[in-house]
């Protein structure tokens, strides 16, 4: 483009000189380089901005379902319960601190006597008459020596890491009950501080925390105790809980599954919170599948079948949705609002078209 710039301008040149000579007839100068491009540049932009907007469109329609509308009390029946209490916690038995001695009974001793046997002794046939048989004689037993006593000595030992933790346990959740909130706290941090892997004071803890309002710090509360060698289910299933709370079922999935998970028929808890996480995250199939198994030891639980009509209507099951919905009602046990939603739901599905 520049040479024939360079041409355009010798031409001009020339035709400006006298005499000059002037391009053959029919033959049109060529426009300037950034004549052309200000030509073009209006068209590419054109066509950039209708590939956006085709884009776009393509996006939206992918994505054209909109979310169902779920009031905050279905919310509240299909994910599990929050965090409120801890596993089953047993007393603690107070820990005897002097080892006991056994007490040594004396014992008498006795010596042992031979015994004789009676000798009859025979005499003269004058003596006949006065024979005497030869009583035996049995000797007087010895005079009982009593054995040495044992003397008792009680000895102090220092309590273990576990002990002491096991005891700020028990005050703390004595301290609970009293409604000292301050000193629970402090109490089953100490706990923690003395015996980092203690399931139970970890357990309260996030769940005094939770409680209060602090989820942040009962998120990391619960963290601290999974690792890459242990992540108890009971630990995972709080933090997941508190993850799906805070509007974040992505890391809530990935706080639940490692690890392992148990079956349907060990652990339903589990699977209701797995199932809520699916259908948050938008994996209506897998939603829907975990409802099943539930359904499956627990046929008639109306909440389940909720959750299974919703993740079929989000999947555009719309047949089986209004059957779930219907199931659902059947459950004499289903709270008043969750029947006011199912009966909203199968309105809605009627107005869209079929029965």
């Amino acid at each position: 483009m520049s040479l024939i710039n360079q041409m355009l301008k010798d031409l001009e040149a020339r035709r400006a000189q006298p005499g000059g000579s002037m391009p053959p007839e029919g033959l049109p100068l060529l426009p300037a380089e950034p004549e052309i491009e200000s030509r073009l540049r209006p068209r590419i932009l054109l066509v950039g901005v209708l590939l956006f907007f085709l884009i776009g469109f393509g996006w939206w329609g992918y994505r054209a379902l909109p979310p169902l509308p779920v009031s905050p009390l279905v919310v509240q029946a299909l994910s599990p319960q929050p965090v409120t209490k801890p596993s089953v916690i047993a007393p603690v038995a107070p820990v005897a601190r002097v080892t006991p001695v056994a007490r040594v009974t004396p014992v008498a001793r006795v010596n042992p006597v031979a015994r004789v046997t009676p000798v009859a002794v025979k005499l003269k046939k004058s003596e006949k008459k006065q024979a005497k048989v030869v009583e035996t004689v049995v000797a007087a037993p010895a005079k009982a020596e009593p054995l040495p006593v044992l003397a008792v000595t009680k000895v102090d030992r220092p309590l273990t890491s576990h002990e002491q933790a096991e005891a700020a346990l028990q005050r703390a959740l004595k301290a609970q009950q009293g409604g000292e909130r301050t000193t629970t706290e402090l109490e089953l941090r100490q706990a923690l501080a003395l015996e980092p892997s203690h399931l139970v004071a970890r357990e309260t803890l996030a769940a005094h925390l939770y409680r209060a309002g602090r989820l942040d710090e009962a998120r990391e509360v619960l963290r601290a105790g999974i690792t890459e060698k242990s992540a108890p289910l009971p630990l995972r299933k709080s933090l997941a809980r508190i993850l799906l709370d805070q509007g974040d079922p992505e890391g809530a999935a990935r706080a639940l599954l490692p690890g392992g998970a148990p079956t349907v028929a060990q652990d339903s808890d589990f699977h209701q919170l797995l199932a809520a996480i699916y259908q948050r995250n938008g994996q209506f199939s897998a939603a829907a599948q975990t409802y099943r198994e539930l359904l499956t030891i627990q046929r008639k639980n109306g909440v389940w079948w909720l959750g299974l009509g919703l993740a079929l209507e989000s999947g555009r099951s719309l047949a089986e949705a209004k059957q779930a919905y219907r199931t659902a009602l059947e459950d004499p046990a289903l709270q008043p609002g969750l029947g006011d939603f199912l009966r909203s739901r199968l309105a809605a599905l009627a107005a869209e078209g079929g029965s």
